[in-house]
């Protein structure tokens, strides 16, 4: 339930809203994270990293940060942190029911992140594509607007299973969210989901899920 945001560029090169190393079960729930912009530009909403685990982030608005909205795991060190080496920056995250706009990188990373859960979030309009970068172990996205396509970036070899995304035709699409004269397009986003793997009972606005014939895709359930 906090607002957390910057008034002014960071005349520094390393800024973050939420940082986390080394962090166990941390809950990161209903908050409004915005305009996180550092001067250079490197800006993070979110960050839980440096063998971090069982990390939630879920139903939070997420916008106007310089780099990254969330960042599953990151560049960090378990060791500066006490803990011994380990290539999962970030086990068992579970992202859920977040709107992420307007970053200039990607809206979601997932950087040496394994067996994430990353269901039932609304990406548009971000400056770079949704990725997974670094290493990648057993992720699962499911029933996702993206603004764009997942990426492997830098030539991770990801291991990421799919199910009922749906990727705008470009980042700042409107149509699958209101249609003609106001009203929603209903065939864009409406039932379109599949039953998730990860309990994700209520929706962003905390209304039952799914309502209808089936799950819809996106923090919002109609």
């Amino acid at each position: 339930g906090n607002e957390i945001h910057e008034t002014t560029d960071w005349p520094g090169t390393n800024l973050q809203g939420v940082d986390c190393n080394a962090c166990r079960s941390w809950v990161l729930r209903d908050n409004r994270i915005h305009d996180i912009r550092a001067v250079s530009p490197s800006g993070t909403c979110v960050q839980f990293k440096s063998a971090s685990r069982d990390t939630v982030i879920e139903r939070n608005v997420i916008y106007g940060c310089s780099t990254l909205g969330i960042s599953v795991g990151g560049f960090g060190s378990p060791m500066a942190w006490g803990l011994p080496p380990d290539r999962c920056e970030n086990l068992n995250a579970v992202v859920r029911n977040n709107v992420i706009y307007r970053c200039g990188d990607a809206a979601i990373s997932l950087v040496g992140a394994c067996d994430a859960r990353v269901a039932h979030n609304t990406l548009w309009g971000n400056g770079f594509t949704p990725d997974v970068r670094r290493f990648a172990r057993a992720l699962v996205l499911e029933n996702n607007v993206l603004d764009r396509a997942l990426n492997a970036r830098d030539g991770t070899a990801a291991d990421v299973t799919q199910r009922g995304t749906v990727v705008l035709s470009n980042p700042t699409q409107s149509e699958p969210f209101v249609g003609e004269n106001g009203k929603r397009a209903i065939e864009w986003l409406i039932d379109r989901g599949v039953p998730p793997t990860l309990s994700v009972p209520t929706d962003f606005e905390g209304d039952p899920r799914p309502r209808g014939a089936g799950y819809d895709v996106g923090a919002d359930e109609r």
